[in-house]
């Protein structure tokens, strides 16, 4: 089984054999450099998604793929205008690459499999949005929680 048929059917077993083999700490790194501030336990299950991270972090991280490796920062005031409409302040985006475009390139276009060919297949695809697009599921013990978060361009 390749990575890339492993990420589009959610295999567990090749997630973590993966991290352990990359090294748990290089894996706390990367997910540092994609904007995770959470705690982050260095524990084998990290692969999976087990550090609890904050909705607006994984947003922020899977802007990365949007924008071929380029993150960034999420914002939540998009502007602030006076009573006549004219702009009184607005935030700059911050951008910083944090993967190389050819790499970014390569998990999109994994990302977007797991749309196509994956677990993200009947809930995205085949449920009507037909906009190219690509992103993950994960789920807990039981689907306690569902999860899909996901990107166009």
């Amino acid at each position: 089984m390749t990575l890339r048929q492993a990420l589009w059917g959610s295999v567990n077993t090749v997630a973590v054999q993966t991290a352990l083999r990359a090294g748990l700490p290089e894996l706390v790194d990367e997910a540092r450099k994609f904007g995770i501030s959470t705690a982050i336990p260095m524990v084998p299950s990290l692969a999976l998604g087990s550090l609890g991270a904050h909705p607006i972090e994984m947003i922020a991280a899977y802007t990365t793929f949007a924008n071929l490796g380029v993150r960034t920062e999420p914002n939540a005031i998009l502007r602030v205008e006076d009573r006549n409409g004219r702009i009184v302040w607005e935030p700059k985006p911050v951008r910083r690459r944090v993967l190389s475009e050819p790499i970014a390139w390569m998990l999109t276009d994994a990302l977007q499999g797991v749309v196509r060919n994956g677990t993200g297949n009947s809930a995205v695809w085949r449920a009507g949005f037909q906009i190219p697009s690509g992103g993950k599921t994960g789920t807990t013990n039981d689907y306690y929680d569902v999860w899909y978060i996901g990107f166009t361009n």
